[in-house]
């Protein structure tokens, strides 16, 4: 987020795992996400933007489910985490790994860095059981016969289909 509010813009995955974390992990409702990052985006187009919120919030019904762990995205993309640095520089006195999860530091760790870097607020939620628990409300959702029966409907009215 302090990216985006800094520049008015994210790429896509980093859209997509906003999204995600606002709606899946966090349980936001994605009308207000939408809004949200609506008032933010310099690139903002309506006909691309709540299509995308909806099929990264699981409300298509046929799309795969994308469930980011924030976590696992910055060690992934930002591995020598020069992104974090960027964006949150409080956390630049840390060696790398802890700048992927400062919560994350012991207290001799705590400690030995006290000058370097004021401290981090610990996470609000667990990402992991906040996944979990975001897996299986869609999957339950997914599967019902409410969904099921209107998926083949969807495919054919929303997906262009090429000859």
């Amino acid at each position: 987020m302090r990216a985006l509010l800094n520049s008015g813009f994210v790429n896509f995955r980093m859209r997509a795992m906003l999204v995600s974390m606002a709606c899946h992990h966090l349980q936001l409702d994605w009308k207000a996400v939408a809004l949200h990052l609506a008032r933010h985006f310099l690139d903002f187009d309506p006909g691309i933007h709540y299509p995308q919120i909806q099929m990264q919030a699981g409300l298509t019904g046929f799309n795969t489910l994308r469930i980011y762990n924030p976590v696992q995205q910055s060690l992934k993309q930002d591995a020598d985490a020069s992104y974090i640095r960027e964006f949150v520089p409080e956390l630049s006195g840390y060696p790398v790994p802890l700048q992927h999860q400062p919560w994350l530091i012991t207290p001799m760790e705590a400690l030995m860095f006290a000058e370097l870097t004021p401290g981090y607020a610990n996470p609000i939620i667990d990402i992991k059981e906040t996944g979990r628990a975001a897996r299986e409300r869609l999957w339950r959702w997914r599967n019902s016969e409410g969904v099921k029966a209107n998926v083949s409907r969807l495919l054919n009215t929303q997906v262009v289909k090429h000859a």
